[in-house]
Protein backbone atom coordinates (compact mmCIF):
# COMPACT_ATOMS: atom_id res chain seq x y z
CA UNK A 1 0.00 0.00 0.00
CA UNK A 2 1.71 3.29 -1.01
CA UNK A 3 2.31 5.54 1.94
CA UNK A 4 2.11 9.50 1.75
CA UNK A 5 3.43 11.37 4.63
CA UNK A 6 2.20 15.09 5.33
CA UNK A 7 4.22 17.43 7.17
CA UNK A 8 2.53 20.29 8.36
CA UNK A 9 4.50 23.50 8.29
CA UNK A 10 2.08 25.90 6.50
CA UNK A 11 -0.79 26.04 4.51
CA UNK A 12 -1.37 21.72 4.89
CA UNK A 13 -4.98 22.20 2.73
CA UNK A 14 -2.58 23.79 -0.19
CA UNK A 15 -0.34 20.18 0.46
CA UNK A 16 -3.06 18.32 0.53
CA UNK A 17 -4.64 19.28 -2.77
CA UNK A 18 -2.00 18.65 -4.70
CA UNK A 19 -2.15 14.75 -3.88
CA UNK A 20 -1.93 12.40 -6.27
CA UNK A 21 -5.22 11.08 -7.15
CA UNK A 22 -4.37 7.41 -7.96
CA UNK A 23 -3.38 6.96 -4.59
CA UNK A 24 -6.31 4.37 -3.47
CA UNK A 25 -6.44 3.94 -0.97
CA UNK A 26 -3.41 5.82 0.57
CA UNK A 27 -2.32 5.52 3.57
CA UNK A 28 -1.58 9.07 5.21
CA UNK A 29 0.75 9.79 7.72
CA UNK A 30 0.36 13.46 9.41
CA UNK A 31 3.57 14.92 11.26
CA UNK A 32 2.91 17.85 13.17
CA UNK A 33 6.43 19.85 13.79
CA UNK A 34 5.93 23.30 13.88
CA UNK A 35 3.40 24.21 16.78
CA UNK A 36 3.65 24.33 20.73
CA UNK A 37 -0.02 23.11 21.20
CA UNK A 38 -1.81 20.85 19.49
CA UNK A 39 -1.97 22.13 15.74
CA UNK A 40 -5.49 23.21 14.33
CA UNK A 41 -3.66 22.93 10.93
CA UNK A 42 -2.90 19.34 11.54
CA UNK A 43 -7.00 19.07 12.37
CA UNK A 44 -7.58 21.10 9.03
CA UNK A 45 -4.93 18.97 7.15
CA UNK A 46 -6.93 15.63 8.31
CA UNK A 47 -10.38 16.97 7.12
CA UNK A 48 -9.28 18.10 4.10
CA UNK A 49 -7.82 13.97 3.40
CA UNK A 50 -10.75 12.26 4.61
CA UNK A 51 -13.13 14.38 2.28
CA UNK A 52 -10.58 12.87 -0.23
CA UNK A 53 -9.89 9.70 0.12
CA UNK A 54 -12.88 7.90 1.94
CA UNK A 55 -10.89 4.80 2.55
CA UNK A 56 -7.78 6.15 3.80
CA UNK A 57 -5.64 4.99 6.88
CA UNK A 58 -4.33 7.71 9.23
CA UNK A 59 -1.93 7.21 11.05
CA UNK A 60 -1.29 10.77 13.25
CA UNK A 61 2.32 11.75 15.11
CA UNK A 62 2.29 14.79 17.10
CA UNK A 63 6.28 15.77 17.03
CA UNK A 64 5.18 19.59 18.31
CA UNK A 65 7.55 20.61 21.23
CA UNK A 66 5.84 19.37 24.74
CA UNK A 67 6.64 21.90 27.47
CA UNK A 68 9.30 20.67 29.66
CA UNK A 69 8.40 18.55 33.15
CA UNK A 70 8.43 19.41 36.32
CA UNK A 71 11.25 18.04 38.35
CA UNK A 72 10.64 17.86 41.75
CA UNK A 73 13.51 17.04 43.97
CA UNK A 74 13.11 14.40 46.68
CA UNK A 75 14.33 14.31 50.42
CA UNK A 76 12.30 11.36 51.44
CA UNK A 77 10.44 8.19 49.97
CA UNK A 78 6.61 7.79 49.91
CA UNK A 79 4.55 4.97 48.98
CA UNK A 80 3.53 5.94 45.19
CA UNK A 81 7.54 5.82 44.66
CA UNK A 82 8.26 2.75 46.29
CA UNK A 83 5.58 1.05 44.20
CA UNK A 84 6.50 2.81 41.44
CA UNK A 85 10.32 1.21 41.76
CA UNK A 86 8.89 -2.48 42.73
CA UNK A 87 6.59 -2.38 40.12
CA UNK A 88 10.17 -2.72 37.64
CA UNK A 89 11.96 -4.78 40.04
CA UNK A 90 13.19 -6.90 37.22
CA UNK A 91 15.11 -3.93 36.36
CA UNK A 92 15.45 -2.27 39.61
CA UNK A 93 16.39 -4.12 42.86
CA UNK A 94 13.23 -4.28 45.38
CA UNK A 95 13.14 -2.09 47.91
CA UNK A 96 11.26 -1.37 51.50
CA UNK A 97 9.98 1.77 52.38
CA UNK A 98 12.70 2.53 54.94
CA UNK A 99 15.31 1.28 52.34
CA UNK A 100 14.32 3.37 49.90
CA UNK A 101 14.01 6.42 52.12
CA UNK A 102 17.44 5.76 53.62
CA UNK A 103 19.02 5.80 49.99
CA UNK A 104 16.81 9.05 48.81
CA UNK A 105 18.23 10.70 52.19
CA UNK A 106 21.85 9.55 51.83
CA UNK A 107 22.07 10.45 47.74
CA UNK A 108 23.87 13.19 45.92
CA UNK A 109 20.44 14.23 43.67
CA UNK A 110 17.08 12.47 43.66
CA UNK A 111 13.88 13.82 41.69
CA UNK A 112 10.27 12.68 40.75
CA UNK A 113 7.99 13.98 37.93
CA UNK A 114 4.23 14.41 38.92
CA UNK A 115 4.88 12.74 42.60
CA UNK A 116 5.35 9.46 40.97
CA UNK A 117 5.12 8.75 37.51
CA UNK A 118 8.92 8.97 37.37
CA UNK A 119 11.55 9.09 39.63
CA UNK A 120 15.63 9.31 39.32
CA UNK A 121 18.39 8.32 42.68
CA UNK A 122 21.94 9.34 41.85
CA UNK A 123 24.38 8.85 44.40
CA UNK A 124 28.19 10.25 44.32
CA UNK A 125 31.09 8.53 45.28
CA UNK A 126 30.96 9.21 48.96
CA UNK A 127 27.96 7.23 49.38
CA UNK A 128 28.18 5.82 52.90
CA UNK A 129 26.33 2.64 52.51
CA UNK A 130 27.41 -0.66 50.97
CA UNK A 131 27.00 -1.18 47.49
CA UNK A 132 28.06 -3.66 44.75
CA UNK A 133 28.32 -1.51 41.77
CA UNK A 134 29.68 1.51 43.77
CA UNK A 135 32.34 -0.89 45.04
CA UNK A 136 33.31 -1.68 41.31
CA UNK A 137 33.57 2.06 40.05
CA UNK A 138 35.44 3.09 43.07
CA UNK A 139 38.16 0.11 42.30
CA UNK A 140 37.77 1.13 38.86
CA UNK A 141 38.77 4.74 38.88
CA UNK A 142 41.04 4.35 41.91
CA UNK A 143 42.49 2.26 39.29
CA UNK A 144 42.57 5.42 36.85
CA UNK A 145 44.23 7.47 38.89
CA UNK A 146 47.27 5.91 40.03
CA UNK A 147 47.81 4.63 36.14
CA UNK A 148 47.54 8.49 35.43
CA UNK A 149 49.58 9.24 37.90
CA UNK A 150 52.40 7.60 36.34
CA UNK A 151 51.67 9.58 33.33
CA UNK A 152 51.57 12.84 34.55
CA UNK A 153 47.55 13.26 34.10
CA UNK A 154 45.04 13.76 36.47
CA UNK A 155 41.87 11.94 36.93
CA UNK A 156 39.95 12.75 40.60
CA UNK A 157 38.02 9.78 41.76
CA UNK A 158 34.98 12.49 42.05
CA UNK A 159 31.69 11.30 40.21
CA UNK A 160 27.85 10.79 40.03
CA UNK A 161 26.76 7.65 39.83
CA UNK A 162 22.72 6.94 38.73
CA UNK A 163 21.30 3.94 40.81
CA UNK A 164 18.21 4.08 39.45
CA UNK A 165 15.88 5.82 36.88
CA UNK A 166 12.25 5.09 35.85
CA UNK A 167 9.02 5.47 34.96
CA UNK A 168 5.60 4.80 34.97
CA UNK A 169 3.93 2.88 31.93
CA UNK A 170 1.22 5.57 31.75
CA UNK A 171 4.31 8.15 31.09
CA UNK A 172 6.24 6.45 29.09
CA UNK A 173 7.46 8.53 25.44
CA UNK A 174 7.30 12.04 27.54
CA UNK A 175 10.65 12.58 27.71
CA UNK A 176 10.70 12.15 31.35
CA UNK A 177 13.84 9.97 31.57
CA UNK A 178 15.39 12.14 29.54
CA UNK A 179 14.98 15.12 31.57
CA UNK A 180 15.92 13.85 34.99
CA UNK A 181 18.89 12.81 32.86
CA UNK A 182 19.25 16.34 31.80
CA UNK A 183 18.32 18.33 35.05
CA UNK A 184 21.09 15.85 36.96
CA UNK A 185 23.93 16.65 34.28
CA UNK A 186 23.44 20.14 34.97
CA UNK A 187 23.30 19.72 38.88
CA UNK A 188 26.73 17.53 38.99
CA UNK A 189 28.46 19.83 36.70
CA UNK A 190 27.14 22.78 39.21
CA UNK A 191 28.73 20.52 41.76
CA UNK A 192 32.40 20.09 40.13
CA UNK A 193 31.83 16.88 39.15
CA UNK A 194 32.75 15.88 35.48
CA UNK A 195 31.52 12.39 34.57
CA UNK A 196 28.11 10.61 35.08
CA UNK A 197 27.93 6.98 35.69
CA UNK A 198 25.75 4.28 35.48
CA UNK A 199 25.13 0.84 35.09
CA UNK A 200 22.69 -1.37 32.71
CA UNK A 201 21.96 -4.99 32.57
CA UNK A 202 24.56 -7.08 29.65
CA UNK A 203 22.64 -10.32 31.02
CA UNK A 204 19.49 -10.43 30.71
CA UNK A 205 19.98 -7.80 27.93
CA UNK A 206 18.09 -4.53 27.78
CA UNK A 207 18.18 -2.96 24.32
CA UNK A 208 16.16 -0.36 25.27
CA UNK A 209 18.23 1.23 28.57
CA UNK A 210 21.64 0.82 25.55
CA UNK A 211 20.14 2.64 23.39
CA UNK A 212 18.42 5.50 25.51
CA UNK A 213 21.87 5.86 27.38
CA UNK A 214 23.91 5.69 23.96
CA UNK A 215 21.63 8.97 22.77
CA UNK A 216 22.65 10.69 26.15
CA UNK A 217 26.36 10.39 25.02
CA UNK A 218 27.46 7.07 27.43
CA UNK A 219 30.26 5.04 26.63
CA UNK A 220 31.38 1.79 28.17
CA UNK A 221 33.99 1.56 30.52
CA UNK A 222 33.52 -2.10 32.15
CA UNK A 223 31.35 -5.25 32.71
CA UNK A 224 30.85 -7.88 35.70
CA UNK A 225 28.53 -9.90 37.37
CA UNK A 226 26.55 -8.70 39.88
CA UNK A 227 24.05 -10.30 42.57
CA UNK A 228 25.98 -13.37 43.21
CA UNK A 229 26.22 -13.76 39.57
CA UNK A 230 22.82 -14.12 39.01
CA UNK A 231 22.99 -11.12 36.15
CA UNK A 232 25.96 -9.18 34.23
CA UNK A 233 25.80 -5.40 33.68
CA UNK A 234 27.44 -3.03 31.68
CA UNK A 235 29.26 0.32 33.05
CA UNK A 236 28.83 3.39 31.27
CA UNK A 237 30.26 6.90 31.41
CA UNK A 238 29.50 9.97 30.17
CA UNK A 239 31.71 13.23 30.52
CA UNK A 240 30.03 16.38 31.39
Amino acid sequence: MPLLCVLCVSSPPLCVNRFPKYFNPPRVVIVSISSPSPPASVYSVTSVVKSRFSSSLFCFYDLTPMSAPLIQPLHSATEALLTLNNNNSTELSPLTLPELDQIIRASFFSATINNSEALLISFDQSFPYEHENLTWLRTYFEDSRLQNALSNHDAPERFVYVDRVVVSPAARGKGYARALYTDLFDRAKSAGHTRIVCEVNFDPPNPISDAFHASLGFHEIGRAPVLNNSKIVRYLLRPL
